[in-house]
């Protein structure tokens, strides 16, 4: 229910902080569970506000969605009849049902109601620093609204913090993720200014009439073109002033055709005037719709347009005060007065700052009545106003404006601006083109700063071309600075040079520029959509003719910005607690890894080898290696066992083959080298012979007999919270669970219905909800948090005739539910063509719900997708090869300066 139905008064003052040092000791202060759990409506208990910073990052474009009601503290959330002060309270964005799993930000009209002192509001991700900044200022007699574009954290979870006792409403309007509709600033299709296309006090009304649009009557404004072959307008931001209302009460924008949705847009009080910007969507028609609570003079401000497949998403990072004209900050000195014109510098003194900026502004200690009007700098002042105020009240409003920004207006008060985000990716290159054209990887974008170009042995004459952001000015190895460079780099072989790009208040970014080596296997890289900020670790060279074997070290954009080359092939790249990297050779008897003198190598990020991991008593496998917390590390081996009957598999075996059983071992590095395993767990006491469904036979002798057979080939290890290990055994076509405790299988799923371990426990789950029964030949098994096992199943055919395809590779999902033995597949994802994977690959779900699949030797061997399986990146290597594993790791597990000085 809005606002103005529910509420026959409201009354609420409100203020601005000025300094954080006063909010963090507010928070020391107050921030405490409330001891009275039954006090009616204590639904929620204050979350918990870390000290680190949250990254920044591209959510995505804009889904405009019909505005939806998710939380009203008059009636959930608040802890004490309203929310109470120095307690952020979460609002679960991702179980109302509003935005779908992949959204990654969310556009919300915050209300703050029922304040009985001045306070503010701050919303922010949960599980994130609260910012330096308010987004929310009360003011005395009435319920303050204000748009808030806010990233979902891992949680889905937004949290409301407020200084003072106050009721909180929210609404969503929209979200932000991948296959949306970009930004495009201007209020036609012929303008980047803003345009005002309604106001009832000077024109006519679109029914015809004059005055006051009348109460609880829809108002049907086009607002999208109409011509055809124009780009349909998925959603606006638009300015809604309510201005001479008769009496309390609130507007409801929303798409047409469709009921008056239960949200408000704008509340006011009688006689008032208040804006109030909307990211809202549009209809089919192009049409935008307002309904008033009361008769009332309605303004409506299009300040920019999303289109689909056109545009800038939305970049966030961590709010920043830009502007405080009673602190000094931003340059403004005075308080703000009729008539003047003055700039704002949205970069805050970063040099991340690029496109159409989000402005969060507050107008307070106002002596005189206006408004303020923010407008590109050098542009003409457009007839639209951005926030409107009046004495004794503070005004808040959300601008969308060039960062190039200034302001005029008319009117006397002190202003606050925060820059929260920015239409745009953000860099302070704004075009960037190295070498011949197509050459460059990845393709150039503002925020993506490591390139690379393919080169030849020796010197490479390489030509630059870029041009600097509004503003800013780049250099490139000492040259002199400029706004735009045309020239030639000179570089050898694995040479990187630099550029400097310099911006406002003394900031600086270095891109820079990668002359890869002659022999780097080539890649192709593409981002159709917004991965979060990440490093991935894969091997380059295993299996591709021609070229050289490199361990590689990929950002967000598909860029390459570390290498180390190798003698031999590697696999299985991984980041060590201590920053050290592992990977192992292959250069031993397929498929059984290493020969004995060799191991999982770790190395520092310069490629000095820091020690060799080896397994005790038999060969090192090369499938999986992990670090345990107490340091111990994980290591896999084949242990030869001759005399076993495996006449059970038929034509071809006999009553005494010979076979190799899989070990794990824990061993402790600090001992000397071969001391016993601190543990050991082998297959052949666990698993029978007859539980094998896919027998092979391999050469381990190098004497060019396959004599041997591998009745498991484990494949994968992922060590659980309490020890226990979750393997995968491909020639079973199972994953296990392994108590580290008495060694035992707990439960099995996939392959026969039995297994050895039954008599002390072991259960075998039944599959349910999976087409093809379960997996086949699958690699790399992995428990997510919510206790599903994930699978990538390789769908690998039998190798005899006549060959049997058995269905398209694929990552696998299944909910594990030990209570029915039961595993049921909730999500799967097939590969796009179709194909089977003969072997390798790798399957990540990453903490903001995207699943990183590595399709073996599959092309493109490595794709990012969100949750609605819609592809963020994908790295393709054209002239063939494939991939073993690939792991994203946050942004805080490399520092990019030293990646780029140790690559080699």
């Amino acid at each position: 229910m809005a606002l103005g139905q529910r509420l026959l008064r409201w009354v609420a003052v409100g203020c601005l902080r000025t300094h954080r040092v006063g909010l963090v000791v507010g928070l020391i202060l107050c921030f405490t569970p409330i001891a009275n759990p039954t006090t009616a409506g204590a639904a929620s208990t204050c979350e918990v506000m870390p000290a680190a910073a949250p990254m920044a990052g591209v959510p995505g474009e804009f889904h405009g969605i019909t505005p939806r009601r998710v939380a009203d503290s008059r009636l959930t959330l608040a802890t004490d009849g309203r929310l109470v002060p120095g307690c952020a309270v979460g609002v679960d964005i991702g179980a109302s049902g509003a935005v779908p799993a992949q959204a990654r930000a969310v556009a919300v009209n915050v209300t703050i109601v029922d304040a009985d002192r001045p306070g503010y509001l701050v919303v922010f991700p949960c599980g994130t620093p609260v910012p330096a900044t308010s987004n929310l200022n009360v003011q005395v007699g009435a319920a303050v609204p204000n748009l808030v574009v806010v990233s979902l954290p891992e949680s889905r979870r937004i949290c409301l913090l407020a200084d003072q006792p106050t009721h909180a409403i929210v609404d969503v309007t929209g979200w932000f993720g991948s296959d949306g509709a970009g930004f495009v600033p201007g209020g036609t299709t012929t303008t980047v200014e803003p345009a005002r296309l309604l106001d009832t006090r000077g024109t006519l009304r679109p029914d015809g009439g004059t005055g006051r649009w009348p109460a609880t009557t829809e108002l049907q404004i086009q607002v999208g073109p109409t011509q055809p072959g124009d780009p349909a307008w998925e959603a606006v931001a638009a300015n809604i002033t309510v201005t001479d209302p008769a009496a309390d009460g609130y507007v409801v924008a929303y798409p047409c055709n469709q009921p008056v949705p239960p949200t408000s847009t704008v509340n006011f009080v009688r006689g008032a005037i208040r804006a109030n910007q909307t990211l809202v969507a549009l209809d089919r028609t192009g049409r935008l719709c307002l309904w008033s609570s009361v008769d009332a003079h309605l303004i409506v401000d299009v300040v920019g347009r999303f289109v689909h497949g056109a545009g800038d998403p939305l970049a966030l990072g961590t709010a920043q005060r830009v502007v405080d004209s009673r602190n000094r900050i931003g340059g403004w000195t005075a308080p703000f007065t009729t008539g003047q014109v003055r700039p704002v510098d949205s970069s805050g003194g970063s040099a991340s700052t690029a496109g159409v900026a989000l402005l969060n502004v507050v107008a307070t200690a106002v002596t005189a009545p206006g408004y303020l009007t923010f407008y590109r700098c050098g542009g003409p002042v457009p007839p639209t106003s951005s926030i409107n105020f009046a004495p004794g009240d503070d005004s808040t409003n959300l601008v969308t404006v060039a960062a190039d920004t200034c302001v005029t207006g008319v009117g006397a008060a002190q202003v606050v601006i925060d820059r929260l985000g920015w239409f745009g990716r953000p860099g302070g290159l704004s075009d960037l083109s190295v070498g011949a054209a197509g050459a460059m990887q990845p393709p150039f974008v503002p925020d993506g700063h490591d390139y690379s170009v393919p080169c030849k042995a020796g010197t490479n004459d390489i030509p630059i071309k870029l041009t600097a952001a509004p503003g800013r000015t780049a250099a490139i190895a000492g040259a002199p600075a400029a706004a735009s460079i045309t020239g030639m780099l000179h570089l050898q072989a694995g040479q990187l040079t630099s550029v400097m790009v310099n911006g406002p208040g003394g900031s600086s970014e270095t891109y820079s520029v990668r002359c890869l080596p002659a022999d780097f296997p080539p890649i192709v890289a593409s981002v159709p959509g917004s991965p979060a900020p990440g490093w991935y670790l894969t091997t380059l060279g295993y299996i591709t003719p021609n070229v050289g074997k490199y361990a590689v070290i990929l950002d967000e954009h598909g860029a390459v910005v570390w290498y180390r080359k190798t003698t031999q092939p590697i696999i299985d790249l991984k980041r060590m607690r201590s920053g050290d990297l592992v990977w192992t050779n292959l250069d031993g008897f397929a498929p059984f890894g290493v020969t004995a003198s060799r191991g999982y190598e770790q190395h520092r990020l310069d490629g000095s080898l820091v020690t060799i991991h080896r397994a005790v008593g038999s060969f090192t496998d090369h499938h999986d290696f992990r670090e345990l917390p107490n340091g111990h590390v994980l290591l896999l081996s084949y242990v030869p066992r001759a005399g076993v009957d495996l006449t059970v598999f038929g034509a071809g075996y006999s009553a005494s083959d010979r076979v190799v059983d899989a070990e794990i071992q824990e061993i402790d590095p600090t001992l000397p080298p071969g001391s016993p395993p601190v543990w050991t767990w082998n297959s052949k006491d666990h698993f029978n012979t007859d539980e094998t469904t896919f027998p092979q036979r391999f050469d381990t002798d190098g004497n060019g007999v396959n004599e041997t057979v591998d009745l498991l080939h484990i494949n994968s290890i992922e060590p659980q919270p309490n020890g226990d290990i979750v393997a995968s055994f491909r020639h079973l076509d199972a994953v296990a669970r392994i108590s580290r405790d008495t060694g035992n299988i707990l439960w099995k799923l996939g392959g026969t219905p039995t297994t050895h371990d039954s008599s002390v426990g072991a259960k075998v789950l039944t599959i349910v909800d999976d087409p093809r029964g379960g997996p086949a030949r699958q690699h790399s098994a992995t428990m997510l948090p919510n206790g599903h096992l994930m699978v990538f199943d390789n769908r690998t055919p039998s190798l005899f005739a006549p060959l049997v395809l058995i269905g398209p590779a694929r990552a696998a999902e299944y909910a594990v539910d030990l209570d029915t033995n039961t595993a049921r597949m909730v999500w799967h994802l097939d590969d796009a063509a179709g194909r089977n994977a003969f072997g390798l690959g790798s399957v990540q779900r990453l903490t903001d719900g995207d699943t990183l699949i590595n399709w073996g030797p599959l092309q493109p061997v490595i794709v990012e997708y969100d949750p609605a399986n819609t592809v963020q990146l994908q790295i393709a290597q054209p002239t063939g090869g494939i991939g073993y594993r690939v792991v994203k790791e946050p942004p805080t597990s490399f520092d990019r300066a030293a990646l780029r000085a140790s690559a080699g």
